[in-house]
């Protein structure tokens, strides 16, 4: 079952089909295989009540192994020379573009991630900015709720390489395994 209405879903897939990148399909057009690349890449952490609306695939050849997955929780992304990363929509301040196949991801607190788009840098980086912003406005009361393997465990920090919740009882990040400060 969609967590999205009819209607978010109509405007989500207006938003994409206005002018968009290659390699970039929006609910029922994403390839399950590439799906399924993906999430093993770096989409590990995503909870079971989250909806994937969005792949950005951002390889050569078609892998999915790097690039975007929007859901409704936020973007899990990994580049070719990026660290795989979780950005909660509410994290995002704003977005520029950097260069010719990268743009940049300002959160709140004056952290920046830089993000690789090979393909279609300039439609992927206003496709993303688009949903950012509707996602912020539509979901911003959206929470999946945790699966811990501990249900009484809960969330202690953000890792500072990641952006991803990270519970009481590890050291070490628990998506993208750098050492959590405590």
């Amino acid at each position: 079952m969609s967590v999205f209405t009819e209607q978010q879903r109509q405007e989500i897939e207006r938003i994409v089909a206005k002018n968009p990148p290659i390699q970039t399909k929006a609910f029922e057009d994403i390839n399950p295989k590439k799906l399924n690349n993906a999430r093993a890449a770096f989409g590990t952490r995503i909870k079971p009540d989250e909806e994937v609306f969005l792949q950005y695939d951002d390889t050569v050849f078609g892998s999915a192994r790097e690039g975007i997955l929007m859901t409704t929780a936020g973007m899990y992304t990994k580049g070719q020379i990026q660290a795989k990363r979780f950005i909660p929509y509410g994290d995002i301040e704003s977005m520029g573009k950097s260069s010719f196949s990268t743009f940049t991801i300002n959160l709140k607190g004056s952290e920046t991630i830089k993000l690789d788009a090979n393909h279609d840098t300039r439609k992927i980086f206003a496709l993303v900015g688009n949903l950012v912003s509707y996602m912020q406005k539509n979901f911003s009361n959206y929470s999946p709720q945790p699966t811990y393997a501990n249900p009484s465990a809960k969330v202690d920090q953000r890792c500072s390489g990641c952006g991803a919740p990270n519970h009481l009882q590890g050291n070490f990040c628990e998506y993208c395994g750098a050492p959590l400060q405590r």
